[in-house]
């Protein structure tokens, strides 16, 4: 990493951000799929955790919880989502209305897998009334197709 200047480390972990999106609502993935879209959101959490703040560091957890629940891995996916609420909270300065939304809809798909359908039900509520009260409307269509999309491991909300 010394030899790469902070604009190129910073390129290189929104292009891995990006890829790992590319395998989120696919309707089939293989194992190959799941690994390259798991090194790749390590991969960028590295490289944030060496030019970003909390709240990058958030983002980067909050990927890796995304892409464990489509790994169909309960604790990891427990684990990261977790993490992710953690440096929300902790970024208060840096942090947006759509990130409080990413670590509740995080933590609403992580139990939702644990099959914790009662703690799933709250924080989807929490997050889905958030969304909805983006002023932004484009940042709030997102958040709502986002959190329709698979999945939701048999919750109906």
């Amino acid at each position: 990493m010394n030899s790469l200047n902070k604009e190129t480390i910073k390129k290189l972990a929104m292009k891995t951000n990006t890829e790992v999106w590319n395998y989120f609502g696919k309707e089939h993935i293989t194992q190959e799929e799941i690994s390259l879209m798991l090194e790749n959101a390590y991969t960028s959490l590295n490289l944030w955790a060496h030019v970003g703040g909390d709240i990058n560091l958030a983002r980067g957890h909050w990927m890796l919880a995304r892409a464990f629940c489509v790994a169909n891995n309960k604790e990891q996916a427990e684990l990261h989502a977790n993490k992710c609420k953690d440096y929300t909270d902790s970024a208060i300065d840096s942090r947006r209305d759509f990130d409080v939304f990413y670590s509740l809809e995080g933590l609403a798909r992580a139990c939702a897998l644990n099959e914790d359908r009662e703690s799933a039900k709250v924080y989807y509520s929490d997050a889905l009334r958030l969304a909805e009260s983006i002023t932004d409307k484009e940042t709030r269509d997102l958040c709502l197709d986002d959190i329709k999309s698979a999945p939701w491991f048999g919750m109906d909300f």
